[in-house]
C-alpha cells in the first residue's frame, strides 16, 4: 500500500514541473495551425473561383456559337453562373462581335476576376492581387454571312 502512494506522489510531482509546458507548445505550434488553415480556406476558395469561371466561360461559348445567339444572352448566361457562387466583380470578354462572326470563325468568351473582390477571407495572405482568368474558344456553327 504505501508503495502504492509513493508512485502516486511520484507521478503527481512530475506533473508540477510541466505545469506551464503545454501552454508554451500551444504558442509555438498555434501560428503554424492558423497558417495551415487560413492558407487552405484561401486556395480552396481561389480553386472554387476558378472552376466556376470555368463552367461560366464554357457555357457562355457554347450560347455565342449558335447561329442568332446575341451578346445579352451570352452574358446573362456567365452572370447567372458567376453570382450563383457569390462572383459578382469580374470583367467579361466577348470577341469578336457576334454579329460579324461567320461559320468555323472562331468565338472566345473570357472572364477575368481579382481575388481581392471574392475572397472570404479578411486579409489576404497568399493570394492578395493575384487575378484569375478563364476563356473558352469554339468555331461559330451555321453560317449567318450566307443567310438571306
Amino acid at each position: 500500500m504505501f508503495k502504492l502512494r509513493q508512485l502516486i506522489n511520484t507521478d503527481r510531482s512530475r506533473c508540477s514541473h510541466r505545469r506551464g509546458a503545454v501552454a508554451v507548445e500551444f504558442a509555438v505550434i498555434s501560428p503554424l495551425v492558423f497558417l495551415l488553415i487560413f492558407g487552405s480556406i484561401e486556395f480552396g476558395r481561389g480553386m472554387m473561383v476558378v472552376h466556376t469561371m470555368e463552367e461560366a466561360v464554357r457555357t457562355g461559348c457554347r450560347m455565342a456559337i449558335v447561329d442568332g445567339a446575341t451578346t445579352s444572352e451570352v452574358e446573362t448566361a456567365v452572370q447567372t453562373l458567376l453570382h450563383s457562387n457569390g462572383v459578382t466583380a469580374y470583367t467579361l470578354t466577348i470577341s469578336p462581335a457576334l454579329a460579324s462572326v461567320c461559320q468555323w470563325d472562331p468565338v472566345t468568351v473570357s472572364v477575368a476576376v481579382n481575388y481581392g473582390n471574392v475572397s472570404w477571407l479578411p486579409s489576404l495572405m497568399y493570394l492578395g492581387g493575384k487575378t484569375f482568368t478563364a476563356a473558352c474558344t469554339l468555331p461559330m456553327e451555321g453560317d449567318p454571312c450566307n443567310e438571306t
